[in-house]
C-alpha cells in the first residue's frame, strides 16, 4: 500500500507533464485506475486535483534542514565512536591491571598453601559433606 501512495502521484505528475489531466476511474470489480488516457469498462470516473508544486524558497528550506539533519547525524555517529573507543580503551587498561596478578613464591607453596591459612581450612564445598574433625585445626 505504501509502494502504492508513492508511485501514484509520480505517475500522476508524469501524466501532468504529458498535458493531460489525471482522472481516476473505478472498473466493475471495484479496482482503482489512475490513468491520463480513458478505461475501458469503467464504472466511476472523476478528475483528480493534484496539490500545486512547492515554492523553491520551500524546497531550498527543505534541503537546507536535510543538510543540516545529515550533520548532525554523522557529528553524533563520529561521537559514538569516540565514546566507544575510550570505553574499549578503558576496559583493556583494566584487563592489564587485572593481570598484574603477582605470585611471591616464597610465600605459595601451591595450591595447598590456600587451604592451609588459617580460616580456609578445611574446605567445604557444596554438596559434599564436612571434614571430620581429626583433620580440622
Amino acid at each position: 500500500m505504501r509502494i502504492f501512495l508513492l508511485v501514484v502521484p509520480f505517475c500522476l505528475s508524469l501524466s501532468l507533464q504529458a498535458g493531460e489531466a489525471p482522472m481516476k476511474y473505478v472498473d466493475k470489480e471495484g479496482r482503482v485506475i489512475y490513468s491520463d488516457r480513458p478505461v475501458p469498462g469503467a464504472v466511476k470516473k472523476e478528475a483528480v486535483r493534484l496539490p500545486p508544486a512547492p515554492h523553491p524558497d520551500e524546497m531550498k528550506a527543505a534541503q537546507a534542514r536535510t543538510e543540516k539533519a545529515r550533520k548532525m547525524i554523522e557529528e553524533g555517529r563520529k561521537e559514538r565512536e569516540k565514546r566507544e573507543k575510550e570505553r574499549q580503551a578503558k576496559a583493556r587498561e583494566r584487563d592489564r591491571e587485572a593481570a598484574k596478578v603477582v605470585i611471591d613464591k616464597k610465600e605459595s607453596t601451591g595450591w595447598m598453601s590456600i587451604w592451609r591459612r588459617p580460616g580456609n581450612y578445611p574446605p567445604v564445598r557444596p554438596g559434599v559433606p564436612p571434614v571430620p574433625a581429626p583433620y580440622a585445626r
